[in-house]
């Protein structure tokens, strides 16, 4: 009995003596979420001179997170603009996969690093630095005055601009490369080779990411098309009685495939008007040859799909 007492006691003193040793471990950083990462960090790539770099920066990025917390009047830009750097910094330092699962873990929040809910209660949105963003916000507010929904509209936007302004940046380095065409040598092509290769990639994906978004907005109206020309349609569809159920149904179909083809000739137009500005433009021709190509193909097929789905509603209906 004494035994079994004694032999109880000395396991309770191991858990006590375990769970007091964890409790008291030092955390390096003071932000959770610069811990997560820092973990994170640690456990893919163990210990080095990387390691060691990526704590001195993440440091520096715990005074900021810390600053911000404290800060009475949060300004919504500088946490987005504190979140890329970090995300940049990760990148940096060959951390891709750090970057990706500090992502993921917060990829529901409004900011990565500040937990104040305040933050997500927004009752003023600023508008968009490039244009067509801001039409699609301008769209958003049009249709919903619902907060929750323009809030979710508004984040996807943010994003969106993001990746445009990175597109944008490449386009400018591209064409301030092929400028000096004195410094021709080996770095020289790798370097414009890089840099095409990752324009055209993300030419692609902002392409299909417009499309998306073009897609969540129509979701909030009751006429389910943003598109000027394919709202007058489909409007003339539903109050027209000629057509049945099963023949609605097959129209509105048609009407969505031609508003895709529409939105994807104004994205190819956008980025055409973008880098027409710059004087060497031999040094983004696969990008302006595609947009090109895509615009004079969309605008041919375009027109005729129009006038096609106009004679087989009302040939009479002015677009």
């Amino acid at each position: 009995m004494l035994f079994i007492n004694f032999h109880t006691w000395i396991i309770f003193y191991v858990l006590i003596s375990i769970s007091t040793n964890i409790l008291c471990q030092k955390k390096e950083f003071r932000s959770e979420k610069i811990n997560y990462i820092y973990e994170k960090a640690k456990f893919l790539y163990d210990k080095g001179p990387k390691i060691e770099k990526l704590k001195n920066e993440l440091e520096k990025f715990d005074k900021i997170v810390l600053n911000l917390k404290q800060s009475k009047n949060l300004d919504k830009k500088e946490i987005y603009e504190v979140d890329r750097k970090m995300v940049e910094m990760l990148n940096k330092y060959g951390l891709e996969e750090a970057a990706k699962s500090f992502s993921t873990k917060y990829k529901h929040e409004h900011s990565l690093f500040v937990e104040d809910s305040s933050i997500n209660k927004i009752n003023k949105f600023e508008d968009f630095e490039i244009q067509e963003v801001q039409k699609l916000w301008s769209q958003t507010c049009e249709i919903t005055q619902k907060n929750s929904e323009k809030k979710m509209i508004y984040d996807i936007l943010v994003g969106y601009q993001d990746d445009l302004k990175r597109y944008y940046e490449l386009i400018k380095d591209i064409n301030e490369i092929e400028m000096k065409e004195n410094n021709v040598n080996d770095d020289y092509h790798y370097l414009i080779a890089s840099k095409k290769k990752e324009a055209k990639l993300l030419n692609n994906q902002l392409e299909d990411q417009y499309i998306r978004i073009i897609k969540k907005i129509g979701n909030l109206q009751t006429n389910p098309f943003l598109h000027e020309v394919v709202r007058k349609l489909y409007n003339e569809v539903i109050t027209s009685k000629k057509f049945s159920e099963d023949e609605e149904k097959t129209l509105r179909n048609e009407l969505r495939s031609l508003q895709e083809q529409f939105f994807r000739l104004d994205y190819h137009k956008n980025q055409l008007e973008e880098v027409s500005q710059y004087e060497k433009k031999e040094a983004v021709t696969e990008d302006i040859r595609k947009n090109e190509e895509m615009a004079e193909m969309l605008k041919k097929k375009v027109k005729k799909y129009t006038e096609y789905l106009r004679n087989r509603i009302n040939p009479h209906l002015e677009l």
